[in-house]
C-alpha cells in the first residue's frame, strides 16, 4: 500500500517544515539547482499552501494526500467542467468538500474531498430539517459497504476540527 503511494508520488515533491519561509526556501533551492527539463512539470507542493494548520504532522499528512489525489481529481474536474461548458452550462463548476465548503476545481484541496458525499448528505438533511421548521434531525447515509449516522442539532451538523483517513489525522 505504501509502495503504491510512493510510486505515485515520484512525480511530486512535497515539502513540510516548521515555517512557510523554510518551505519556500526549499522550493526555490530545488527549482534553481535542477535542470528545468527534469523539473519543468514536477510540482513542488508546500504544506502551508495546502493548509494553514499549525500542527506539522497533520499539515504534512494533508499535503501528501493532496499531492497523491490532486492530479487525478484535477483532470476529472477539468473534464467535467469542459463537458458542462460544451453543453451550455456557463456557471463555474464547484466541488463540495468534506468540511462543508465548496471551491472551484483549481482551488480544491483534493484531500478535503475525501468523504465529501456523506458530508453533503448531512448538510442536505440540515437544510431539509429547516424547511420542515425543525432544527433537530438524525441523518443516515447507507452506502454499499458502510453507514454513516449524524445528528443535526439547532439546525447545524456537528463537525470536528480535523478529519482522518485510516487513522491518519488530516487538517
Amino acid at each position: 500500500q505504501y509502495n503504491e503511494l510512493a510510486e505515485e508520488l515520484v512525480d511530486n515533491i512535497t515539502v513540510g517544515m516548521e515555517a512557510l519561509d523554510q518551505e519556500r526556501t526549499v522550493r526555490e533551492t530545488v527549482l534553481e539547482n535542477q535542470p528545468s527539463h527534469l523539473l519543468g512539470s514536477v510540482p513542488v507542493h508546500l504544506s502551508y499552501e495546502v493548509t494553514d494548520d499549525p500542527n506539522e504532522q497533520r499539515r504534512l499528512a494533508t499535503s501528501l494526500v493532496d499531492s497523491y489525489l490532486h492530479p487525478k481529481l484535477g483532470q476529472f474536474l477539468y473534464k467535467a467542467e469542459d463537458f458542462l461548458r460544451d453543453n451550455g452550462y456557463d456557471s463555474p463548476l464547484l466541488g463540495f468538500c468534506s468540511d462543508g465548503t465548496t471551491s472551484r476545481g483549481a482551488k480544491t484541496v483534493a484531500g478535503h474531498t475525501y468523504s465529501c458525499g456523506p458530508a453533503a448528505g448531512i448538510q442536505g438533511v440540515a437544510e431539509v430539517a429547516n424547511l420542515y421548521v425543525t432544527s433537530d434531525a438524525v441523518a443516515l447515509d447507507n452506502g454499499g459497504t458502510s453507514a454513516d449516522v449524524a445528528v443535526v442539532g439547532g439546525g447545524e451538523s456537528a463537525s470536528g476540527e480535523c478529519g482522518s483517513i485510516d487513522g491518519v489525522r488530516l487538517s
